[in-house]
């Protein structure tokens, strides 16, 4: 039985909008559907959301859509394996038969390497920047999507926390599910991946040995059950894959509010435990 599979991504906004312009030419009105004038369903729905006021909803929401459940099936699949453990005895006792087989062949395993290895991947984009290998993105672009990957990842799996409770096997706190070592390893790795991708294969496979090399060290410190750690995976991956797809979209925004003389802030911001951001945007 699946008693948890709810996936808690909190965000915290807050609008205002100072003055807001109207352009009437932008309305669609009865005489603009006549037969010889008539629109379709995606014409009509692009023409509105261009419009100023409506500026923080993505254009070309069809494509968008596409990208994101692209997106999601891999994570999805990690993050839902992950859940079905969660108060299910039968997956309860598999977790508790593989931590039992580590601990049997690995006796008195301690490391500190995978506080280290989880950033591995993201030394090595930046190290590849530098010394003249570009990837997708320059070192700004890069530098922005691997701050929203990580408020990304930092918001699930914190929320995720506070929601599930799940005991570590060690038991000294009730902050398993998931594991954020792993979820950040591999949002490091998925961002390697899809930097250079277009170069060679070879770059996602290392930045994923890293990962799972974190991953398995969590469960060799007997600080985490597999099941954290495949769902730890799953919002790593999620998190710098909504990143991709978001970036491009507000960087669109930000370029229209600035060409507009418009100003918009955005700002972190945590409130009852709960990470979000919030928006202040001003229309001249």
């Amino acid at each position: 039985m699946i008693k948890y599979f709810v996936l808690g991504l909190f965000f915290c906004g807050q609008v205002s909008l100072a003055q807001t312009n109207s352009d009437s030419s932008l309305a669609v009105t009865p005489d603009s559907l006549k037969p010889e004038k008539r629109l379709d369903l995606n014409t009509i729905l692009l023409h509105q959301l261009s419009a100023p006021a409506l500026c923080a909803i993505p254009v070309g929401l069809s494509a968008k859509r596409k990208q994101l459940k692209q997106a999601l099936v891999t994570p999805g699949l990690l993050m839902g394996w992950g859940f079905l453990t969660l108060n299910n005895p039968e997956y309860l006792e598999s977790n508790e038969a593989v931590q039992e087989e580590i601990t049997e062949h690995y006796p008195g395993f301690h490391t500190k390497i995978d506080n280290y290895t989880q950033y591995a991947p993201l030394a090595a984009v930046y190290g590849l920047n530098l010394t003249g290998v570009k990837g997708k993105n320059n070192l700004v672009n890069l530098s922005i999507i691997y701050a929203l990957a990580s408020f990304i990842n930092g918001t699930i799996s914190k929320n995720l926390k506070t929601l599930t409770r799940e005991q570590r096997p060690d038991f000294p706190s009730y902050d398993a599910f998931p594991s954020q070592h792993t979820s950040t390893a591999f949002s490091n790795a998925e961002l390697m991946r899809l930097e250079y991708k277009n170069k060679s294969a070879w770059y996602g496979a290392a930045g994923y040995s890293f990962a799972v090399a974190t991953g398995s060290m969590r469960m060799l410190n007997n600080r985490h059950w597999l099941s954290d750690v495949v769902a730890g995976a799953g919002v790593g991956i999620l998190s710098t894959r909504l990143a991709y797809v978001i970036y491009p979209w507000l960087r669109e925004k930000v370029k229209l509010v600035h060409s507009r003389k418009n100003k918009m802030m955005l700002v972190p911001m945590c409130q009852d435990g709960s990470f979000g951001v919030s928006l202040g945007l001003c229309l001249n």
